[in-house]
């Protein structure tokens, strides 16, 4: 097994491959002081041998989930492979079981892991009853059933070991909850993958790998010198503007920082930062659009690719000036701000709601 416990221990035996240093935190969220003891078993190796993949874990946890809305287990980036999930829920009806796990690699459009019911996923076909009739807690080694209370509040696991998933860019998992989608419940996960880990990695707003004017991108370094400073972040040779995060490497030679793109002229080139420990090329040939951006979504309970009179739309818009202000029109009708007029504000970011008009078909 490699989770689970004996007594009041609980163990983790997932190996987790480290090149040069390792630290582990336990943080206690509950209101008691508790006293806690650990041990952990090392395997020392020669550096050459250490493979240059690492554990990663994603968890997520949604009180009262959305109608019509999928409940997102992982969203892993790089190349990799998924190694299991943990999985727990409390809903009513039971009928929340209903829902298919879907699980979409390399940011194809469709899944190519297509499930039958939630419960199917993890080996429990009609529910987990036995053909004696009962339903036992099974605790094996690939599969197993952790707690099952009349259906609406089920803890379950997954190893992929027997059926690796393995991915080049991208894996995500999601689950419907509900036969189609429309139950609400709470749920909870933590899904485990060995990701190969690139030095760097650039997370842009709108996750299409470029950026607009004004768009945030997030730099994220690993196995940077613990305490480098960033002197600066230039795009072309563009110096880019500081936005957020820590500004040195931790004591996990991990680096995240923010910055903004700022150029107003569309261009192709070299995203490059300067550290106190030398010079480092992100991307050699990271795609910049000069002009502003534009991102609106509909705000209902059942999004879809429709929208209706009466509706609500977010609208959000980057790289403005400071003090700029929009007019919304639909087909060439002009929609009202729900607050009145919106303004840009310093960090030109120009953001509200407006209500959809009733109209006639054209």
């Amino acid at each position: 097994m490699f989770t689970g416990m004996r007594g009041d221990s609980s163990y983790l035996r997932i190996p987790m491959p480290v090149a040069s240093n390792l630290r582990v935190t336990i943080s206690n969220r509950g209101s008691q002081t508790v006293t806690v003891g650990s041990r952990i078993e090392l395997a020392a190796t020669m550096e050459t041998a250490v493979p240059d993949w690492r554990l990663q874990s994603d968890y997520r946890s949604v009180d009262a989930t959305t109608p019509w809305v999928p409940y997102e287990y992982c969203d892993f980036e790089g190349a990799g492979n998924f190694l299991g999930i943990l999985w727990q829920m409390e809903a009513s009806p039971n009928h929340c079981l209903e829902g298919d796990v879907l699980i979409y690699r390399d940011n194809e459009p469709e899944p190519f892991w297509k499930g039958t019911g939630t419960e199917d996923h993890y080996n429990g076909a009609y529910y987990w009853i036995s053909e004696e009739g009962d339903r036992p807690q099974a605790a094996l080694s690939a599969h197993g059933l952790i707690r099952f209370d009349s259906g609406t509040d089920v803890a379950a696991y997954r190893w992929h070991v027997s059926d690796p998933v393995p991915f080049e860019e991208q894996l995500r998992m999601e689950s419907q909850v509900g036969p189609y989608g429309n139950h609400v419940g709470d749920y909870e996960s933590t899904a485990w993958a060995y990701l190969s880990v690139p030095r760097w990695r650039v997370v842009d707003r709108s996750a299409d790998g470029s950026s607009s004017l004004g768009e945030s991108l997030r730099l994220i370094g690993s196995g940077i010198p613990v305490g480098a400073q960033v002197n600066g972040v230039t795009l072309a040779g563009e110096a880019l503007p500081y936005e957020s995060g820590d500004m040195q490497a931790d004591a996990d030679a991990i680096l995240d920082v923010t910055f903004t793109a700022s150029p107003s002229m569309s261009l192709n080139g070299a995203l490059v930062i300067d550290l106190s420990s030398g010079i480092e090329t992100i991307d050699e040939s990271w795609m910049h659009y000069g002009e502003p951006a534009l991102e609106f979504s509909l705000v209902r309970i059942d999004p879809d690719s429709l929208s209706f009179g009466g509706d609500s739309l977010r609208v959000r818009m980057l790289g403005l000036v400071a003090g700029s202000q929009a007019e919304l029109f639909m087909n060439g009708n002009p929609v009202e701000w729900s607050d009145g007029a919106i303004v840009a504000g310093d960090d030109g970011i120009l953001e509200g709601y407006a209500t959809l008009p009733y109209h006639e078909a054209p």
